[in-house]
Parts: C-alpha cells; sequence; structure tokens
C-alpha cells in the first residue's frame, strides 16, 4: 500500500485513513495524551473504537477479533508503560500468527527526554517476536 499523504494532513488523519483504506472495521484503545487522536480519527472514518481497561486486554482483544472474524485486528497504545503492558499478548499473537496490527503512539520529538514514557520500544517489540516498523 502506497499512498501520498496531501499537504496539511495530521499524523493522525493520515494513519486513520491508511488504516480505513484497508477495511478495517474495528479497533481497539486505551486512549491517552498520545493516542486519542488517532483513536478520534479512526471513528470519523467509521470505525468501531472498542476500549477495554488495560493495554494487554487491548491487544488480546484484537487478537481474539483477527482469529474469529478473519479481518486484522487493530490495537492503538501509547508509548512507555503502554507498550510495555502488552508482552504476553504480543507473544500470543505472534505465536499464533494472527493478523494483528499495533499503532504505536510516540512521544513528541520536541518534549522533553528522559521521562516516563521512554521506552526502548523497537528491543521490547522485537523481543516478543513481533515485527517493528517505523
Amino acid at each position: 500500500m502506497e499512498r501520498l499523504i496531501e499537504a496539511g494532513t495530521s499524523v493522525a488523519d493520515a494513519v486513520a485513513e491508511a488504516v480505513a483504506a484497508e477495511g478495517v472495521t474495528l479497533a481497539v484503545n486505551v486512549p491517552d495524551e498520545v493516542t486519542i487522536l488517532i483513536s478520534q480519527a479512526l471513528r470519523e472514518r467509521g470505525i468501531r473504537i472498542v476500549r477495554p481497561r488495560h493495554e494487554h486486554n487491548g491487544v488480546l482483544i484484537a487478537d481474539g477479533y483477527a482469529r474469529t472474524a478473519g479481518d486484522v485486528g487493530v490495537c492503538v497504545v501509547g508509548p512507555g508503560p503502554a507498550i510495555a503492558q502488552t508482552g504476553n499478548a504480543l507473544v500470543t499473537a505472534q505465536r499464533k500468527r494472527s493478523p494483528v496490527l499495533v499503532l504505536l503512539g510516540q512521544n513528541p520529538a520536541a518534549g522533553p527526554r528522559g521521562g516516563l514514557k521512554e521506552f526502548d520500544a523497537q528491543r521490547f517489540v522485537e523481543s516478543c517476536g513481533a515485527r517493528y516498523v517505523a
């Protein structure tokens, strides 16, 4: 899938547009200050948003949905502790070869460094056996 992004399009809108173009109808999100805009953009495109109480459950829901519905399971999580909470569910989805897409929010590039949400997500995701695409 290769698309050009129009000037002035927000990252959230670009991500939501790409996800919607793939026919996704459901996404899971525990909203935070980083992912709330993506969740809103997905909803504006008619994608149903499910809000679990915990990120681990979010990936489990996406995994279960992917296996039962035969569609891609999408879960949106924030950086730092949020992605860290998904470990067991990521391992399960990867070992079952479920078509799960985890969209990971990032800290703003211009923000302060060394905070709670600083985390090497790529190393973590890859240690779970999943593929990380930046």
